[in-house]
């Protein structure tokens, strides 16, 4: 039997050690219709096609095998060479890009991926070409995470039980359009929703799956 998962796990890897390729872009050249990718990556699609990953490994340059199996995927570097410790680290991976964010109301955010500025790049986030980091504003998740903390954000990170996680609308990776977003830990889900918690004032939430399609995994953060 095929594992969906580890397929996923195989095609993030592949984008984590390729940092010239961002998932709109790859949809788009490969000629697969809007989210196709993003879709399967988060769990809102089962597969994907023979013909789909055909087009997806004809676009990126590689073969098949390498977006079907993560060990195939960890041999390569972002040139398609063999050497995984030859992986360069590209001057722009040195800094990370800070994204604009303003408060909306019941603790949501809107979310501008156009950089406001630049911070020192964690050694966690080395290789991840899309992290960013954004402002924490209100302080429903405090202690955890207070006003003006820095969250580092790895979108192509699965996020699991007991991680934080921001919730997303309408993002798409390589986008510069606003998106709303919020951010909560996950700690279950239902067919249809996903369970969650607010620290400050203590309350266990739901996110309808269907109205927060996306999650980015936090990976940690800077303090105020």
């Amino acid at each position: 039997m095929v594992d969906m998962e580890q397929r996923r796990v195989a095609i993030r890897e592949f984008l984590r050690l390729r940092n010239d390729l961002r998932i709109a872009g790859w949809e788009k050249k490969a000629g697969l219709g809007d989210g196709t990718l993003r879709k399967f990556l988060d769990g809102r699609s089962q597969t994907l096609t023979d013909k789909t990953y055909q087009q997806l490994a004809a676009a990126a340059g590689v073969t098949v095998a390498v977006l079907q199996s993560p060990s195939e995927a960890s041999k390569l570097t972002n040139d398609g060479s063999r050497i995984v410790a030859s992986v360069p680290v590209k001057s722009s991976l040195v800094e990370l890009p800070v994204w604009g964010v303003r408060a909306l109301e019941n603790g949501h955010w809107e979310i501008n991926p156009r950089p406001i500025g630049m911070t020192v790049r964690p050694d966690f986030l080395r290789f991840s070409h899309n992290a960013f980091g954004i402002y924490c504003t209100g302080t429903e998740q405090s202690p955890a995470f207070e006003p003006r903390d820095m969250l580092l954000i790895d979108p192509t990170k699965p996020a699991g039980f007991g991680d934080d996680v921001l919730f997303a609308q309408d993002f798409h990776d390589g986008d510069t359009e606003p998106f709303r977003g919020v951010l909560r830990r996950l700690v279950g889900e239902t067919p249809t929703h996903y369970l969650v918690r607010q620290f400050n004032p203590p309350e266990n939430q739901k996110l309808a799956k269907a109205e927060w399609p996306s999650l980015l995994y936090v990976f940690g953060k800077y303090s105020r």
